[in-house]
């Protein structure tokens, strides 16, 4: 519609879809990711929380860039997590 934006959420860095990501943003939206994801979303302000996760043995840690980012109307935005292995 019109009046809705889109945020897209990029994940990388995972050995599957098993991140621990989530957006939250305009009139309590609250969504959680393990994967990437492109959402349609009301206009407003939204950001990203990411947590680590393990996989394989591994500990990964997330790093976001981007958040939060501000939508209007049929705008777009990516917001990016890039998941590393933690020493």
């Amino acid at each position: 519609s019109l009046y809705s934006a889109f945020l897209t959420v990029q994940i990388s860095g995972l050995p599957g879809p098993v991140a621990n990501v989530v957006v939250t943003g305009a009139n309590g939206y609250s969504r959680a990711l393990n994967s990437t994801a492109v959402l349609t979303v009301e206009p407003g302000v939204y950001a990203v929380s990411a947590y680590p996760v393990e996989a394989d043995g591994q500990t990964y840690t997330p790093r976001v860039q981007g958040s939060p980012v501000s939508l209007d109307p049929g705008e777009s935005g990516t917001i990016q997590v890039v998941y590393q292995v933690g020493q």
